[in-house]
């Protein structure tokens, strides 16, 4: 699997990487080649390489920290909308929050907020 970094470039995920994502966040994770994937965009939109499916406050620190740990770029979507202007991010990572969940202090905190 491959992730669009911060700096454009493609970072190549190892096994343990990918490993190490599935143990924070288990079924919550999504991967492009997955069939559940597919439920997710329309056909010609931009898409992530990594759905993950935050159901708690917990959830959305974990995914964000894991971005920021591998400085990989990350969009996060809350109700079909994106908090931070950009609806996806193209072989990135996108962490999926449902609207239920209040977050804009959670990304200020992790310093992902535009200025």
């Amino acid at each position: 699997m491959h992730l669009m970094a911060k700096d454009n470039s493609m970072v190549n995920v190892s096994p343990e990487i990918e490993t190490e994502l599935e143990n924070l966040l288990g079924e919550k994770v999504i991967y492009a080649n997955e069939p559940r994937y597919f439920f997710k965009f329309l056909p010609n939109q931009t898409q992530p390489s990594v759905v993950i499916e935050c159901h708690s406050v917990e959830d959305i620190v974990k995914a964000i920290t894991f971005a920021k740990k591998y400085n990989l770029v990350c969009a996060i979507r809350n109700g079909e909308l994106s908090i931070l202007g950009d609806e996806l991010v193209d072989s990135g990572l996108l962490v999926d929050i449902p609207q239920f969940i209040e977050i804009d202090s959670i990304v200020t905190d992790m310093g992902l907020a535009h200025s």
